[in-house]
């Protein structure tokens, strides 16, 4: 006799819809690209190629772990990145100093914010040295350079000054934010073209107090990068202050006034042939002109290097980037008319 065999039903797998096959198509393209972009932001974290963007979130980061407050807190663009050493600054002028200079794209206004988040996390510096190129003053915002800024999304209404993007900006920022396949699309095709260094880390170095130091020269670099800027400054007529900047340095200001801070104001190191040159200089004396407003708003300003420090070719990298020997004569001027000026 043989025993019947249990009837044992047969599992049909459902054929997708018409719905779910319209679904699975618009979301597939989709989810590869959310992958792609997050294995794209993955690698320039431990990767990074563009110089500018790795500073503005280093030195982001650097002030939102600051285990007190700064005595000296020192902002401004790439020539005071790598212009101003706080261990010689905090030496001469007895307190702790912090480099948190980024680049000039990032303006005044990334000074301003960096003042107002200081105020927010950590109370008030004692004392905000500012030293930028002459001719950041006049530049508008960027927003793919503002958008690397590592806060929450929204800190651009959060902070002084605060601005109102509209959706037009917003969706730029977001893109330069969180899309780098879009935002660093020229770095990432670079690196995919020369796929020997595809995982050789570029050589950026910060100091603990954010100074970055530069040991060697680039006299040819020099003398081209000030030949740019003669012709630069002959197609500029008039100096004025951007808008960004004017309502940068205003926020400055007021914040330095509500909360009794002490701020100095310095020209960049220059590249003294550059300074020289009468035609440059047309240019220049306005811009300083315009400082000089500055400093007259507020008995809390106080203006030092107005007559630039200035250097050989043998010192520098760029006709405003010093190398670390030359930054450290920088500094001890600095703090010398620093110790003139203060009250």
């Amino acid at each position: 006799m043989t025993s019947k065999q249990p009837h044992l039903p047969q599992e049909v797998l459902p054929r997708p819809t018409k719905l779910m096959q319209i679904i699975l198509t618009l979301l597939c393209p989709w989810l590869v690209f959310a992958l792609a972009n997050l294995g794209a932001g993955l690698y320039l974290k431990h990767y990074p190629q563009n110089r500018g963007y790795w500073l503005i979130q280093q030195k982001w980061s650097m002030l939102l772990n600051l285990n007190k407050p700064a005595d000296w807190l020192v902002l401004g663009d790439s020539s005071c990145n790598q212009g101003v050493v706080p261990e010689v600054l905090g030496n001469e002028l007895e307190g702790n100093a912090v480099n948190l200079c980024t680049i000039g794209d990032s303006l005044a206004l990334n000074d301003a914010w960096m003042v107002s988040k200081h105020i927010q996390k950590h109370g008030a510096p004692k004392n905000i040295v500012i030293v930028h190129v002459y001719d950041m003053w006049d530049r508008e915002i960027k927003l793919n350079v503002t958008s690397q800024t590592p806060l929450a999304w929204g800190y651009w209404n959060q902070l002084e000054p605060n601005f109102e993007f509209d959706l037009t900006e917003q969706k730029d920022v977001f893109l330069n934010k969180y899309v780098p396949l879009y935002s660093q699309s020229t770095s990432l095709k670079k690196v995919l073209k020369d796929n020997q260094n595809l995982f050789k880390s570029k050589d950026y170095h910060l100091a603990d107090d954010g100074f970055m130091p530069v040991t060697e020269a680039n006299d040819w670099e020099v003398e081209q990068d000030a030949k740019g800027h003669l012709k630069n400054t002959a197609k500029k007529s008039d100096f004025a202050f951007s808008d960004t900047n004017q309502d940068s340095i205003n926020a400055i200001i007021d914040l330095a006034e509500k909360h009794d801070i002490n701020v100095y104001l310095a020209n960049s190191p220059l590249y003294e042939e550059l300074y020289q040159n009468p035609d440059f200089r047309k240019y220049y004396d306005q811009v300083q002109q315009g400082l000089a407003t500055i400093s007259d708003r507020s008995d809390k300003v106080k203006r030092i290097l107005v007559e630039p420090m200035t250097f050989s070719k043998t010192e520098m990298e760029n006709v405003d980037h010093v190398i670390e020997t030359a930054a450290k004569s920088y500094t001890e001027k600095l703090a010398q008319e620093i110790k003139q000026v203060r009250n």
